[in-house]
């Protein structure tokens, strides 16, 4: 990342419930035009923060009602970076390894979508100490609008 501080574009907080998924989508398509990606980046974009934002509704916080997460959408020089927070029970690392199987089965190939589409992935300790703080970053293409 380049010296420069990355500007917010968009912050959503969401219910962790699957009815909500559709507006992080769309803050994430959004984003994503006003810093002239491609249709395809837009499109690979939408399906990365969506798989990593159903994970936190299905895994993290495991359908249980009441939970909470937030959507952080920044843009640097070159790069739009992407920051999920929730304050579920901090996910094992181990698990959320990216591991193609042989032969695909259900379940677990968001993660492997994720790691294929983004360009760093990375979990941060987040700054309460609580919950799980998942850092994803697109290096954009030069031409792409850059602030």
């Amino acid at each position: 990342m380049s010296n420069s501080t990355p500007v917010p574009l968009a912050k959503l907080t969401f219910r962790a419930n699957a009815d909500e998924l559709r507006r992080v989508r769309d803050a994430v398509h959004t984003a994503c035009q006003q810093s002239g990606c491609s249709s395809a980046v837009t499109r690979d974009l939408v399906i990365a923060i969506g798989e990593a934002s159903q994970n936190i509704v299905r895994h993290a916080y495991m359908g249980t009602e009441g939970g909470e997460a937030s959507l952080e959408i920044l843009k640097g020089k070159g790069i739009l970076e992407f920051r999920l927070l929730d304050s579920a029970p901090p996910v094992d690392r181990e698990q959320v390894k990216p591991v193609w199987p042989e032969n695909i089965k259900p379940g677990g190939l968001g993660i492997c979508l994720i790691h294929d589409i983004m360009d760093q992935v990375e979990y941060l300790e987040p700054s309460s100490g609580k919950g799980n703080l998942l850092r994803m970053v697109k290096f954009l293409e030069s031409g792409t609008n850059e602030t």
